[in-house]
């Protein structure tokens, strides 16, 4: 993942102070250097991103863990950093490995959002029955696409028209009040969709890729 930087102490204090001066740019216009990589976000309380093989899931053959664990969160995310400006707080630019075994990395800027339990069982199920897919952004067959919309409609949810995001350990959903109380969304940022193109938000499952053949 050669787009990948190196980690340092004092980036996420750069990454915010460029963010409060941008207006905007989309995020394949940022330069790399600004990202962080998702699975050095758990020292902030995110879950564990590391790269997973299938046998290193809890209960992988099966749509949910029988025991909770944090390797999974939903976020509200952005394809640009328009009307952010002043606005941050939470939000982070980061690199998001993807695709299964193409191990594409993700631009994304996101936000954690706090779900119930029931949002967590969905997240939960959801990364686990697409792991392995080798679904990516850019090589996702009609059928996978199917599949993956089917599965988010099987429980109320929808990506019609965010479905190009989707890649394996990144499920987009789109954005929605009946997709907010479904997942049990706590803590949606409304105060940053009034200055933002609320067409362009989107909801998001991160997870873990699997990038074993």
């Amino acid at each position: 993942m050669d787009e990948y930087i190196t980690n340092k102490s004092d980036h996420r204090e750069s990454n915010l102070e460029w963010l409060d001066t941008a207006h905007s740019y989309r995020l394949e216009q940022i330069p790399s250097d600004q990202f962080i990589r998702s699975d050095s976000l758990q020292s902030e309380g995110w879950p564990d991103f590391t790269v997973k093989a299938l046998a290193d899931w809890n209960s992988s053959i099966t749509p949910a863990p029988d025991t909770p664990v944090d390797d999974c969160c939903v976020v509200a995310a952005l394809p640009s950093v328009s009307g952010l400006a002043g606005r941050l707080n939470d939000w982070r630019l980061v690199l998001h490995e993807t695709g299964g075994i193409w191990r594409e990395p993700m631009r994304a800027l996101v936000l954690r959002l706090t779900v119930n339990e029931y949002g967590r069982t969905i997240a939960q199920s959801i990364a686990r029955q697409m792991a392995g897919t080798n679904v990516s952004a850019r090589f996702a067959s009609f059928d996978q696409l199917n599949e993956y919309r089917s599965l988010l409609n099987d429980v109320g949810l929808d990506c019609n028209e965010h479905v190009r995001c989707l890649a394996e350990a990144f499920y987009p959903i789109d954005l929605a009040e009946e997709a907010l109380t479904i997942l049990g969304v706590t803590d949606f940022p409304f105060e940053v969709s009034e200055g933002v193109d609320i067409g362009s938000m989107f909801l998001a499952i991160m997870a873990p890729n699997c990038s074993e053949l």
